[in-house]
C-alpha cells in the first residue's frame, strides 16, 4: 500500500506547479472561510465536505474545487450562481429604496411616540390618539410605497423573492 501511496503522491506532485508552495494551514482556513466542513472518518483520514453538494474531498481536491467554484462565480458561469451587472444594479437600487423607506418609517414612528409622550404630559389623550393614528398611516404608506417601488424595480424577479 505504501508503494501505491508513494506513486500517487508523486503523480500529485507532477500535476502541481512547482513554483506554488503548498500551505496546508492556509488551505484549511480558506476552506473553512468558504463554508466547507472538516470531518474525519473512522480511520482518522481528514475530508472536507462541500456545503453545496455535501460531497467529501481530501484537502487537495477540496481546495481545487473551492477555487474552481469561486472562479466560475466570478466569471458568472457558475451554474446560475452569477449575477449580471444589470441585475446587481437593480438589486442595489431596490436595497437603497428599502433602506430609505426604513429610515422614513422609523422617523414617522418616532414622531408618533413623541406626540404620545407630549399628550400624556398634557393629559390630552384624544389628541395623542389622532397623532398616533396619523403616524401609523404614514408608516403604512411609506412601507406600501417602498414595496410597490421595489416590485417595479425587480420586475419579474420579484416573485423569486417571496412575492
Amino acid at each position: 500500500m505504501s508503494k501505491f501511496r508513494d506513486s500517487r503522491d508523486k503523480e500529485t506532485r507532477d500535476r502541481e506547479p512547482d513554483d506554488v508552495p503548498i500551505d496546508p494551514q492556509g488551505e484549511q482556513r480558506e476552506l473553512e472561510a468558504g463554508g466547507w466542513e472538516r470531518v474525519e472518518d473512522a480511520q482518522g483520514k481528514v475530508f472536507w465536505v462541500n456545503p453545496e453538494s455535501s460531497h467529501r474531498y481530501p484537502q487537495g481536491p477540496a481546495i481545487r474545487r473551492l477555487r474552481q467554484i469561486q472562479e466560475e462565480a466570478e466569471q458568472g458561469r457558475g451554474e446560475g450562481r452569477g449575477v449580471s451587472e444589470q441585475e446587481t444594479g437593480r438589486l442595489r437600487q431596490a436595497m437603497a429604496r428599502l433602506m430609505d423607506a426604513q429610515e422614513e418609517a422609523s422617523d414617522a414612528a418616532r414622531r408618533g411616540l413623541e406626540w404620545r409622550g407630549e399628550a400624556f404630559d398634557h393629559e390630552d389623550s384624544s389628541d395623542a390618539s389622532g397623532h398616533l393614528e396619523e403616524a401609523l398611516v404614514d408608516v403604512l404608506d411609506i412601507l406600501e410605497g417602498a414595496s410597490s417601488d421595489v416590485r417595479g424595480m425587480l420586475g419579474d424577479g420579484a416573485e423569486d423573492w417571496g412575492e
